[in-house]
């Protein structure tokens, strides 16, 4: 008997509808795991209520990203643009696309989300390390093509190599690339979700916008640059989508470049270091620091790899700190015993500001254990361009008609940390 849709109950959005092949989506194994994967790290360890996971966010995104289409389809319908790009059966489709690859664009996160980042391995041949992204489109490709490829209600006949293209690992038609910027965008779902998220359960109101109003505003305009379209504002939105900026540069400041919650970040990544290397040298391998990577020379040895990474989660990382089996950082993070700023920069600092705290203070702490924090190296990342707004005929980027986001200045400040039981020494040397 076919599973009927279903409800779940959301703090944000009220309900979130779940049609029978995206409950047998989020049944795999792989997409349970995410509910033991925290959206901010160890935020809790500043604002204590930040408990909330990727498997809630990932349903959010998913919710939005289709209240943001269905109101561009109503555009589409309504202004007929005359592009072949959009028929009835290709808008169907791309909805069911977009769905999916909003309730998956996270399945490949770390343990501590971002923060895992940083202990994932480099590309072969290249200088840049692999990515979220990456482990994301494996883990499709190998753990969900066969719940897509054997689904009654895969009516259109979504393969795991489309929504990986359509994730940006591949080319996807043109009659879906129109619609990859709702889930890879300035203004996407995936922002759209986490700041109002975010924000409700660190407890504060830097992140919330008009989401409503935003959505309501959404329509299709002309490419300034070509002959092609876009998803844009209309102009009686541009106080939303400012919302929204502000929205996303307050919750950065405030929130995610925390000095302890970067502390903590520190930290929970030297931890991830140590149990990596500790479970190598338990399993009799060569010993690495790093995950295995999301490809390999052969398809067995890949599915080894993403069957051990999808194995780490934050509770499996938390019973080594919690039993002493994660190295001195671990010992940091049970104890809460952070790491300290001893000097900083100012918000938007002139290069020279910067160059002189790692250039000339630094080395002055470093036998104590000092470590340099840049904003510029933070997975967020601050950017006003690919907003467009539109007045029916033509478009424009959002800062050349909002002097409010025009103002804003990306945050590049620098902070230097040392080890608490240095904090004071650390402090006179720099002074």
């Amino acid at each position: 008997m076919s599973r009927p849709d279903k409800e779940i109950r959301d703090p944000i959005h009220g309900f979130v509808k779940l049609t029978p092949l995206e409950q047998d989506i989020i049944d795999v194994p792989a997409y349970q795991r995410l509910r033991r994967i925290r959206q901010l790290a160890l935020t809790d360890m500043v604002y204590p209520a930040a408990n909330h996971t990727r498997f809630e966010h990932s349903l959010g995104v998913m919710h939005v990203a289709s209240l943001m289409f269905r109101q561009i389809r109503a555009e589409i319908e309504r202004i007929k643009p005359g592009n072949a790009l959009f028929s009835s059966d290709d808008l169907d489709k791309a909805e069911a696309m977009l769905r999916l690859a909003a309730l998956l664009h996270d399945v490949g996160h770390a343990p501590f989300s971002h923060a895992g980042e940083d202990v994932m391995p480099t590309i072969a041949g290249e200088k840049k390390r692999y990515d979220h992204e990456d482990y994301t489109a494996a883990l499709i490709s190998h753990f969900f093509a066969d719940v897509l490829k054997n689904h009654p209600h895969n009516v259109h006949g979504i393969s795991a190599e489309e929504l990986c293209a359509f994730l940006g690992h591949g080319n996807p038609p043109k009659n879906m690339l129109f619609w990859r910027e709702l889930v890879k965008g300035q203004m996407d779902a995936d922002r759209a979700d986490y700041l109002l998220r975010d924000s409700y359960h660190v407890g504060v109101a830097y992140g919330r916008y008009d989401l409503l109003r935003l959505i309501a505003t959404l329509t299709v305009a002309p490419h300034p640059e070509n002959e092609g379209l876009i998803v844009a504002v209309d102009d009686g939105g541009i106080q939303a989508v400012e919302g929204l900026i502000i929205a996303r540069y307050m919750m950065f400041t405030q929130v995610y470049f925390h000095h302890t919650r970067r502390a903590y970040d520190h930290h929970i990544t030297e931890v991830l270091k140590y149990v990596l290397q500790e479970d190598s040298r338990v399993r009799g391998g060569q010993h690495c620091s790093v995950f295995r990577p999301p490809d390999a020379p052969t398809h067995e040895e890949t599915l080894e790899n993403l069957r051990r990474y999808v194995s780490w989660t934050d509770a499996v990382v938390w019973d080594s700190i919690d039993n002493g089996r994660a190295g001195d950082h671990g010992e940091l993070i049970r104890l809460r015993r952070h790491d300290r700023v001893v000097a900083r920069t100012g918000a938007v600092p002139t290069p020279k500001e910067v160059l002189v705290l790692q250039r000339d203070v630094l080395p002055k702490v470093q036998e104590l254990g000092g470590w340099l924090d840049l904003a510029e190296g933070a997975w967020y990342k601050f950017d006003r361009s690919g907003i467009y707004v539109t007045d029916g005929k033509k478009s424009m980027e959002l800062p050349d008609c909002s002097a409010v986001v025009k103002g804003l200045e990306p945050m590049f400040q620098a902070r230097i940390y040392v080890p608490l039981d240095g904090e004071e020494k650390a402090k006179m040397v720099v002074q």
